[in-house]
C-alpha cells in the first residue's frame, strides 16, 4: 500500500522532471538536479525510481496508456457509423491539454522514442482490432496500410504541433476525420 508521503515524494519528483525536462535533454539531467528542485533527498527519488531514464519510461508508458484507452474507446463506434470526429477530438484533446506528454514528444533526446512508442502501441491495437472484431487478414496488405494511415496521422498531429499546420483544433480534427470517413467507407 502506498501512503500519503509516498504518493506526495512521487508526485514532487514528476513535477521536478517536468519543469526540468523543457530546460535540458533527458540524457543531460541527473537525480540531483530533481531532487534539489523538489526539495526531496536523493534516497527519496531512489525509493522509487531506478533513474531518471525509469522515470522517463514510466512517464512515458502511462501517457501512451491514456492514449490507448481514448482511442480503444472511440475506434470501433468510429468505423460503425463512419464518424471518426470523435477519435480524433478526444486525441487532439488530450494531446492540446496535457503539457507534460507535450514535453516528453519535444524533449530532443528522445523525441523520435516518444514518437516511435506511441505510433507501434497505435499499430499494434489497430491491427489486433482489424482481425478480431472485422475479421481482417494479418498479412502485409493489411499491415502496409494500418502503418501507412497511423504515420499520417501521428505526422499531421505532429507537424501541427511544432507549429508547421495553421488549423484550428476544429479543423484539424474534422479534416482528418473526413479523410479517415471516405478512405474508410
Amino acid at each position: 500500500m502506498v501512503d500519503r508521503r509516498s504518493r506526495r515524494s512521487q508526485r514532487l519528483i514528476k513535477e521536478a522532471f517536468y519543469r526540468l525536462i523543457v530546460q535540458k535533454p533527458l540524457f543531460r539531467l541527473t537525480v540531483a538536479e530533481i531532487t534539489r528542485e523538489a526539495d526531496l533527498e536523493r534516497g527519496t527519488f531512489y525509493g522509487h525510481y531506478h533513474d531518471v531514464f525509469e522515470l522517463y519510461d514510466q512517464e512515458l508508458a502511462a501517457h501512451v496508456d491514456t492514449l490507448l484507452a481514448l482511442f480503444k474507446r472511440h475506434y470501433l463506434t468510429a468505423f460503425d457509423k463512419h464518424d471518426f470526429v470523435p477519435l480524433f477530438s478526444s486525441i487532439i484533446n488530450y494531446l492540446t491539454t496535457n503539457q507534460e506528454l507535450q514535453a516528453l514528444m519535444h524533449e530532443a533526446y528522445n523525441k523520435s522514442r516518444a514518437l516511435a512508442e506511441i505510433t507501434h502501441a497505435f499499430q499494434t491495437t489497430v491491427t489486433l482490432s482489424e482481425v478480431a472484431v472485422f475479421g481482417g487478414q494479418n498479412d502485409l496488405a493489411t499491415q502496409l496500410e494500418i502503418n501507412y494511415n497511423l504515420a499520417g496521422v501521428l505526422t499531421i498531429l505532429t507537424d501541427w504541433q511544432k507549429g508547421n499546420i495553421n488549423a484550428s483544433v476544429t479543423e484539424l480534427t474534422t479534416s482528418p476525420a473526413a479523410i479517415a470517413r471516405h478512405h474508410w467507407q
